[in-house]
């Protein structure tokens, strides 16, 4: 680890140690871009760990899916959550660099979560990968697809390991790959 990135930790734990609240103001969205943007740089340097959330209320299906990204990738942390309000209070502590996500988990479904998530932080985006039966609601799907704020990927279920390589590639063309 660098120590521009051991500064930035350093500083950042000190300011959840003073508990700071963002501001009430305009300032807030600053606040927000000052406290995301600098990450999202050292992922694309290659500088930091990805931050990946798994939402599904299943856990073995998020384990399974951790098994595949330790299998394919190195250097990422993972978070999990087993329903909305546990995905979006991950999502408001520390904004993941992509979210994992079952298209159906327990209230609020992602749509009511990702309308909850635009309204306080609209200004982070981050990428989404939604696994999916293709039996699911297809009006559902096509809305997600259309959803204005972020970059949603639709996986179908069930899949294969390399699709889901292939799609957390497409994500973020800059995580790092294994040796496989």
């Amino acid at each position: 680890m660098t120590r521009g990135a051991l500064s930035r930790l350093s500083e950042l734990a000190a300011l959840e140690s003073e508990h700071t609240p963002p501001p009430r103001s305009a300032g807030k969205a600053a606040w927000i871009l000052k406290q995301a943007l600098p990450e999202s740089i050292s992922l694309l340097r290659g500088t930091r760990p990805a931050r990946i959330l798994l939402l599904d209320d299943e856990p073995s299906a998020r384990d399974s899916i951790k098994r595949l990204l330790f299998f394919y990738f190195k250097d990422f942390i993972t978070a999990e959550a087993s329903s909305g309000w546990e995905g979006w209070w991950e999502i408001s502590q520390r904004v993941p660099d992509l979210l994992i996500t079952d298209l159906n988990h327990p209230w609020p479904r992602l749509e009511e979560m990702l309308h909850v998530h635009r309204l306080f932080r609209g200004l982070v985006r981050f990428p989404i990968i939604v696994a999916s039966a293709v039996l699911d609601d297809a009006i559902l799907r096509q809305r997600l697809l259309s959803f204005p704020t972020f970059d949603i990927v639709l996986l179908d279920k069930p899949f294969a390991a390399a699709d889901l390589k292939a799609k957390v590639l497409e994500c973020l063309p800059s995580f790092p790959c294994g040796i496989l």
